[in-house]
C-alpha cells in the first residue's frame, strides 16, 4: 500500500512549506509569470486560487497536462497554459510529498482487511516515521511508524500485523511472515535542481 506523507526534518524546519507558499504568492503577485515550453518530468509553478504550488509535469498532450503536486502528493489535470516557470529561489526546499510504504506490509495493497484496519488505526493521527530502506527503482521509502519519538514502544507496523493475524487465514499469515525487510541505503531527500535552460528538473 503506497501513500504520500509530508517530509519535516530539523534541517529544513527554518524554511517550512507554509512560508515557501507565502513567498511564492508575494513573488508572483508582483511579477508577470513567464510561460514556458512545458516538458514532461520537469518542474513548474501553478496558480490555484490565491495560492501557488510547485508541480511536476507527468503528461503533456499539448492541451492538457497532468501534474503532480510535489508538496502535497495530489495529481490533477490543467490546461497547459496554467503552468509557469518556477523561479530558482523556490527550489531549495526539497519536494515535501514523499512516496512511502509500510515495512513488512508492502504486499497487501489489495487486502480489504488491511485497508479497514489502516483506516481505523492511522486516519487523522500523527506518527513518527523511521525510514528502513530506500527503493530507488520507484523512488519510494519503506518506513516504520511509531507513536512516540523515543521509538521504545512497538512500531505501529507490528501492531497492524498482529491485528491482521487475528482476523486472517493461515495462508494470509504466511504471506505476512515472508514479507521481510532488506537492508538498503538510508533515504536522503533530494533538492530540486535547475537545468541549463532554467527549467527545473
Amino acid at each position: 500500500m503506497i501513500k504520500y506523507f509530508n517530509l519535516v526534518t530539523p534541517f529544513y524546519f527554518k524554511v517550512p512549506l507554509k512560508d515557501l507558499m507565502n513567498e511564492m504568492a508575494l513573488f508572483y503577485a508582483a511579477v508577470t509569470p513567464e510561460n514556458v515550453l512545458v516538458k514532461e518530468n520537469h518542474f513548474y509553478v501553478l496558480p490555484d486560487g490565491k495560492s501557488w504550488h510547485r508541480v511536476k509535469c507527468l503528461k503533456n498532450n499539448n492541451t492538457l497536462v497532468t501534474v503532480f503536486f510535489v508538496d502535497s502528493g495530489d495529481t490533477k489535470s490543467y490546461p497547459v497554459e496554467h503552468l509557469f516557470r518556477l523561479d530558482s529561489q523556490f527550489c531549495f526546499l526539497p519536494a515535501q510529498a514523499v512516496k512511502m510504504t509500510l515495512t513488512n506490509l508492502e504486499n497487501f495493497s489489495e487486502s480489504v482487511s488491511l485497508k479497514n484496519i489502516l483506516e481505523q488505526t492511522l486516519l487523522k493521527k500523527t506518527f513518527n516515521a523511521k525510514v528502513d530502506r530506500l527503493k530507488e527503482n520507484d523512488k519510494c521509502v519503506s518506513v516504520k511508524l511509531y507513536e512516540n519519538r523515543d521509538r521504545k514502544s512497538s512500531s505501529v507496523n507490528d501492531l497492524l500485523i498482529k491485528e491482521i493475524c487475528k482476523k486472517s487465514s493461515k495462508k494470509f499469515m504466511h504471506k505476512i511472515s515472508t514479507s521481510l525487510s532488506a537492508e538498503a541505503p538510508p533515504f536522503v531527500p533530494e533538492k530540486m535542481k535547475k537545468d541549463s535552460n532554467s527549467e527545473i528538473k
